[in-house]
């Protein structure tokens, strides 16, 4: 019989992981939670004990995921399986009663608390990039950091679905649009390659004037893939071999040189779908492109669709309803 005082968080995920084979719990379930438990063993040893947890070091994990700059739903995914794991660990009788009841989840909204990145913003950091070098190992690497944000600003993507991409993400549709294809994520922490958050697949178009410079040099760095793929295995070749937290300090140490508010890397991709919106991209494509449902973008952009008066009111006095054609031909 276990002990009230020996059970630890470790414990909790070995009876998960049972009662997950044993209810059938699909693969991808079975994987995004272990990844989260690893993750969350950053902050909270995954050998403390259970009972011994304080509402203490609960606010600490919280607060030591936001300084390492975790998006908000990253925090509340950790958070939603540490008390996943808390809660069943009293079902099973591994402790006297519940923590979860006590803590008090972190807030959670990327809606009207959530900053855009201003347009005039952007440029200047565009601008501060194009005016400085670093050099590391015949590389200049502000070149890739001017890309790595034009790629959050334009695309939307997490910051770890844009480490993960590599030249064979990128294709051409015609002269004037190529297409990134997002179908994986880096997870720096543990140095892997996995799906997307979701487990979706999506293509997002881009502008070749905008990237042209740089789409011109994936052509070079498919040209040097092979013989760097057989250098290292089966490892895929990534185009920005860099860690979030390197892309962060970088960030933010240019925005704190330019004087702009400490933009969050996330908050990139809430400016992206907010301009879709703003812009009268219907719900269905900008949920396509950004890999949310489209209930999850109402819930997280109803502040956005809110502001949208014009737009409802020209569409409602526009002649062109939309209607199947075989309808308006028989009229």
């Amino acid at each position: 019989m276990v002990l009230f005082r020996r059970a630890t968080l470790a414990m909790a995920m070995g009876v998960w992981l049972e009662r997950a084979k044993v209810q059938g719990f699909s693969p991808k379930t079975i994987k995004n939670t272990e990844t989260s438990f690893k993750m969350l063993a950053q902050f909270i040893p995954e050998t403390t004990r259970i009972e011994r947890l304080s509402v203490s070091q609960y606010e600490q994990m919280v607060l030591k995921m936001r300084e390492s700059g975790y998006a908000p739903e990253t925090i509340y995914g950790l958070n939603t399986t540490l008390r996943k794991l808390l809660n069943l660990a009293y079902r099973r009788g591994l402790v006297r009663y519940s923590l979860a009841a006590r803590l008090e989840g972190p807030k959670f909204s990327l809606g009207a608390s959530a900053r855009v990145v201003k347009h005039e913003d952007f440029l200047r950091i565009m601008r501060w990039f194009e005016e400085h070098e670093y050099w590391r190992g015949g590389v200049e690497l502000y070149r890739k950091y001017r890309f790595l944000f034009m790629l959050l600003y334009n695309t939307g993507v997490r910051i770890g679905e844009a480490l993960a991409l590599g030249s064979e993400n990128f294709k051409k549709v015609n002269e004037d649009i190529w297409r990134v294809r997002v179908d994986k994520s880096y997870l720096s922490d543990f140095g892997v390659i996995k799906e997307t958050k979701n487990g979706k697949i999506r293509e997002i178009p881009i502008l070749t004037t905008d990237f042209r410079e740089f789409l011109d040099e994936i052509h070079a760095f498919r040209a040097r893939k092979q013989s760097a793929q057989m250098d290292r295995g089966d490892t895929p070749v990534r185009i920005f071999d860099v860690s979030p937290q390197a892309v962060r300090q970088v960030f933010g140490r240019v925005c704190d040189e330019l004087g702009l508010p400490r933009y969050r890397l996330h908050e990139f991709r809430h400016t992206y779908i907010s301009r879709l919106i703003a812009g009268g991209v219907s719900l269905p494509v900008v949920a396509e492109v950004s890999g949310d449902t489209q209930a999850t973008v109402l819930k997280r952009y109803s502040h956005v669709l809110g502001h949208n008066d014009a737009l409802i009111l020209a569409a409602c006095a526009s002649d062109h309803a939309a209607q199947p054609e075989g309808y308006r031909k028989t009229q």
